[in-house]
């Protein structure tokens, strides 16, 4: 299947929002290398279905508000409420439980993101989800954003910490195996990501 990014191209667009991404590494006292290497996973995977995924997620939509009613299961195009988007492939259900878990831990507010501050999130809201994914969908910042985000949910959720600075590479390696799946063994995505992670890291160093 035809790959939307090769992994040059899809390097040189990350390094080209390198500064959005130390900002985001930053204020989430997330490593850089950690942002970057899921990306360039995610973007060198990206292939000609994502498109087409997303676009069935629009036509749910268009319908729900054009009738007011969630289609049933198994109608086909029109059934698929959410798609993992943009260059970190996140799901809006991915993100909203990202955000949830923000706020609650006092790490970032719904108000930060143009969100009502007085109204949590709902995954099983479609309302929600629209407005969730579509930032997800158009909004590369607020995307990469989501990313550190949901990498904090993961690394809470498979180690119980979340000062991931400190990690262990098993347990980096937990962390990004929960990114992109919830299987007990560390998968190969995690171990591609971390060995990303690395060459990452081994580029920053050597700019200092």
């Amino acid at each position: 299947m035809f790959r939307l990014y090769s992994d040059r191209a899809a390097r040189k667009a990350i390094e080209r929002e390198s500064v959005w991404i130390r900002q985001v590494a930053a204020k989430y006292q997330v490593p850089a290398s950690w942002i970057q290497a899921i990306l360039l996973k995610e973007m060198t995977a990206l292939d000609l279905f994502d498109p087409l995924a997303d676009l069935a997620v629009r036509l749910y939509y268009f319908r729900y508000r054009l009738t007011g009613r969630a289609p049933k299961p198994g109608t086909g195009m029109l059934s698929k409420n959410d798609s993992s988007t943009g260059w970190a492939q996140i799901y809006a259900f991915v993100a909203i439980n990202a955000l949830n878990f923000a706020a609650d831990r006092g790490i970032a507010d719904y108000a930060d993101f143009g969100f009502d501050p007085a109204k949590r999130l709902r995954v099983e809201s479609p309302e929600d989800r629209w407005l969730v994914w579509r930032r997800l969908n158009r909004d590369r910042h607020f995307n990469i954003e989501m990313c550190a985000l949901n990498l904090l949910n993961c690394a809470e959720e498979r180690t119980g910490k979340t000062d991931v600075l400190s990690f262990s590479p098993e347990e980096e390696k937990q962390t990004f195996t929960r990114y992109n799946g919830n299987v007990p063994q560390i998968t190969p995505y995690a171990e591609t990501v971390y060995r990303y992670r690395q060459e990452y890291r081994r580029q920053e160093q050597q700019k200092i």
